[in-house]
């Protein structure tokens, strides 16, 4: 008789596990709905965020972007000719390569002075020491009596 009464309980625990399970399925798939919801969700929070983001851009550089004629009548003056003239422009060009030219100069000192010099190779084969290879053009501010 217990093993007929101990066949019925494992029918029961049997019965018991199988509803378990089955509740056990339904919270996982109401999880994985969840789940589902929060990405969709997510992914309306992003595009949403993007069309804000895309319609600002848009209206600020609709809003900012002005023609070079815009500009030029807001400030007052008109353009007929030649705003800046050619002596103007040379000028400043001249004064910024020559700023230019004197960021790039070098001087150096102790070296030894020979009669006979060549300057450029000397100063070149220094430079070959450090471990640069520029352009040179060396010259002497005072020379030796």
């Amino acid at each position: 008789m217990s093993v007929i009464n101990q066949r019925g309980q494992l029918s029961a625990f049997l019965y018991d596990l199988i509803g378990t399970k089955s509740e056990l399925i339904a919270v996982q798939k109401n999880i994985i709905d969840h789940k589902i919801s929060i990405v969709k969700f997510r992914e309306d929070v992003i595009e949403e965020i993007q069309n804000t983001v895309i319609s600002s851009v848009g209206e600020t550089v609709k809003s900012e972007l002005q023609t070079y004629s815009d500009v030029v009548t807001k400030s007052g003056s008109t353009v007929t000719g030649s705003v800046l003239d050619q002596t103007t422009i040379k000028a400043v060009v001249k004064d910024a390569v020559a700023e230019g030219d004197r960021n790039r100069n070098v001087m150096i000192f102790g070296l030894t002075e020979d009669k006979d010099e060549k300057l450029c190779d000397k100063v070149s084969n220094l430079f070959l020491e450090l471990g640069e290879k520029p352009k040179i053009e060396a010259g002497r501010s005072v020379r030796k009596a």
